[in-house]
């Protein structure tokens, strides 16, 4: 027999104004809360009891149940009606209907099966934390991959960096169009090497032929001098000698012909593909600082345009002054070792503005090789060369480089040893060339980030152009 349903009146007790405010303002009694607490615990058993006991209290207690409200708002099945909640009364469900009501909650699920409440919550987590995990890893090792085209775009973006203020120089003062501006850079850079070459190779083929002598012209008389030969001239035609007698023959020399062209083409196209990215960020850059500047919030949107454009003068600054460092050091020391009589003059000293590029080791090489070269023409050329390279190196650390570059990347000699160290290590020779501006860079954040200095008082050096004021807009 299916219990009443609470809507009826009959049998109401009529209560005090004074007892209903009273059991309005502390509903929860015990009363009022067994009959419910009774129908929804036995009803996840679906025990037969719960019937009973469900009728009996509906039966004994009509006006303990009109008067809790309050409890029954929380406790009684979401099938009750409006109406009865908003008069205060509560209607009694069957044990069924409660059963059927509360099993499909999340909590009778838990109170039933015995799960803990967190678990469901931890399991996302979990889930959530593995897939940012196999993210990061997957993301690392594509990084990796391409770590060849990354490093050809980091490189032309120190490209444009160079050449922005002379485009913006050019366009401000003659009005020449920007684009006009970076094809007359590019022409000038090959006019350069053109007549460096031109000036540099005739003499060094002469000074290679007199290293070498009367260069044999089979291997029998390569043999025969490599044997009577001493000093470099041995050194060199007895390698010579060696790799000719371990020389494939036949088809077996297509495979690496075709490798080394294979070489040689992957090295233009990555030559090409970096001159093409710093012509193209000569025009994209303000796009991306606006992008940038979109995605963080409104007050910290000066400071990151601030901290951008000062990373783009370090940087433009430190290949305009490493440039110049090459010529002039190149300068000096070929006519320093054309002074002291070091054969190979010209070579050796070409060779050592050119390896002023990788910062510490390069110059370090060049001093060896200078010395070693000069030991075959006695020792006092040696010490000369070695003099020579050594007060090259206390002029340029002391009064060319600051003179050249301020100081434009601001790294201590330290920092910049470790981060060459660092960067051949990691990634290999070749990408040595970029480890000082990495390094600047993340100096730069440092400053900005964690010291909190602010970018727009810093001041980097301007080499061979002033800023184009765009810290100011």
């Amino acid at each position: 027999m299916r219990p009443s349903s609470g809507r009826s009146t009959s049998n109401t007790v009529p209560l005090s104004e004074t007892e209903a405010l009273r059991r309005r303002r502390n509903p929860c009694s015990t009363t009022s809360v067994l009959p419910v607490t009774t129908r929804c615990v036995r009803s996840q058993r679906a025990t037969p009891s719960t019937a009973t006991t469900a009728a009996r209290a509906s039966r004994t207690a009509p006006a303990a149940a009109a008067a809790a409200h309050g409890a029954r708002k929380h406790a009684a099945p979401a099938s009750a009606s409006t109406s009865a909640r908003r008069s205060g009364r509560a209607s009694a469900i069957p044990w069924r209907c409660a059963s059927s009501s509360g099993a499909s909650t999340p909590a009778s699920f838990c109170f039933r099966e015995g799960i803990p409440r967190e678990m469901g919550g931890t399991a996302r987590r979990a889930a959530t934390a593995t897939l940012v995990a196999v993210a990061i890893v997957v993301a690392a090792l594509a990084l990796w991959k391409l770590r060849l085209v990354i490093a050809l775009l980091f490189l032309g973006f120190v490209i444009a960096s160079a050449m922005r203020p002379s485009v913006e120089w050019l366009n401000r003062r003659a009005r020449v169009p920007r684009s006009v501006g970076v094809v007359v850079h590019y022409l000038g850079f090959l006019a350069a090497i053109a007549l460096f070459l031109y000036l540099i190779v005739p003499v060094a083929i002469t000074q290679i032929d007199h290293a070498i002598g009367h260069v044999p012209t089979s291997t029998s008389e390569l043999h025969r001098a490599a044997v009577h030969s001493h000093g470099i001239r041995h050194e060199i035609l007895s390698a010579l000698d060696k790799r000719l007698r371990q020389l494939p023959s036949g088809t077996s020399l297509l495979h690496p012909a075709v490798t080394v062209t294979k070489t040689l083409f992957e090295i233009l196209v990555g030559i090409v593909f970096m001159f093409a990215v710093g012509a193209y960020w000569i025009f994209e850059r303000d796009g991306a600082i606006a992008l940038v500047q979109s995605l963080v919030p409104r007050k910290h949107r000066r400071v990151t345009r601030d901290t951008w454009l000062l990373i783009d003068k370090k940087l433009g600054a430190f290949v305009r002054g490493e440039f110049l460092l090459v010529v002039i050091v190149a300068t000096l020391l070929s006519f320093a070792f054309w002074l002291d009589g070091e054969p190979y003059w010209l070579l050796i000293g070409s060779g050592s503005g050119i390896v002023e590029l990788v910062p510490v080791v390069g110059p370090l090489a060049a001093g060896v090789v200078a010395i070693g070269v000069g030991l075959t023409a006695g020792w006092t050329v040696a010490l000369g060369a070695g003099i020579a390279v050594l007060a090259l190196r206390q002029l340029e650390d002391y009064v060319i480089a600051p003179r050249v570059m301020g100081h434009a990347v601001g790294l201590s000699p330290l920092v910049v040893l470790v981060s060459v160290v660092a960067v051949g290590y990691l990634l290999g020779a070749v990408y040595v060339l970029i480890a000082i501006p990495i390094a600047a860079i993340a100096a730069t954040l440092v400053d900005v980030v964690v010291r909190r200095r602010d970018p727009a008082e810093e001041e980097a050096p301007t080499v061979l152009f002033a800023g184009t004021g765009e810290a100011k807009r």
